[in-house]
């Protein structure tokens, strides 16, 4: 790669981390869907649980992603409606999940779930939060600080309306330690840590 790509790379990633309270942020080469890929194989285990809120399509498609990396209990909800932190807590509370992981967009039905207060409310109960915003971002307010999010994954070709083929994943500090720490990553191209 020449130099001048390391440094536009780097310039993107640094803004990125701005844009999105992030403590780091990577640019991959596919689609949206290969970054939430990355963030499951990263940042789960397969000893662990997630619960996961799916309100439809692309919800039951991070559930079917997350089923290869960890055990998954899925909430359930008619299509439609949307998750909000008095639908989920009492799933949350009655779990024994060390993730949760849910879309902050359901891009079929156009609705939004409530992630700033489920994540909040699901990192008070320790558990390290991945958040699907393919369709959400920059379209609706975010920030990984404020909203208690560790992993989150957005693509070009929704809410940035650029062409298809990258995904943006942002990860917060708690998630870059915990990756860091792993002894192997069962991938070449998605170990996060190279």
């Amino acid at each position: 790669r020449s130099k001048d790509f390391t440094a536009l790379y780097s310039d993107l990633c640094g803004r990125l981390k701005g844009y999105f309270g992030a403590e780091e942020a990577y640019v991959i080469t596919g689609s949206g869907a290969l970054g939430l890929e990355a963030l499951m194989l990263n940042l789960t285990f397969k000893n662990e649980k997630a619960i996961c809120f799916p309100n439809g399509e692309f919800g039951e498609h991070l559930v079917t992603t997350a089923k290869v990396y960890t055990s998954v209990e899925a909430g359930s909800i008619d299509g439609g409606q949307g998750w909000d932190l008095e639908r989920a807590k009492a799933k949350i509370d009655s779990s024994n999940a060390q993730v949760l992981a849910m879309v902050y967009n359901e891009t079929g039905y156009g609705v939004r779930n409530h992630i700033k207060e489920i994540c909040k409310y699901a990192k008070s109960r320790g558990m390290i939060t991945i958040i699907d915003g393919i369709s959400a971002w920059p379209g609706i307010e975010f920030n990984m600080r404020e909203f208690g999010v560790d992993g989150f994954v957005t693509g070009s070709q929704n809410g940035i309306a650029a062409p298809p083929g990258m995904a943006v994943v942002g990860l917060g500090k708690y998630s870059v330690e915990r990756f860091s720490k792993r002894e192997s990553v069962p991938s070449y191209y998605l170990d996060l840590r190279r």
